[in-house]
């Protein structure tokens, strides 16, 4: 009965990866994780989140 929360990356091409979670903050650490083990340049994909972000995930330490 409850939700996921799916977090994306896309490229410039449009080309996509999507992962989903229960929370939205292991949905975004799998999705960064993901890029990391396949090479993805995290600095040249757009973050697309289903979730609302909190400050804590948008702001580095």
């Amino acid at each position: 009965m409850g939700g996921t929360h799916v977090v994306a990356a896309f490229d410039q091409n449009g080309a996509g990866i999507f992962i989903e979670d229960i929370s939205r903050h292991c949905a975004i650490d799998k999705l960064i994780g993901t890029c990391i083990k396949e090479g993805i340049a995290i600095s040249e994909n757009v973050l697309v989140t289903s979730s609302r972000q909190t400050h804590a995930l948008m702001i580095p330490p």
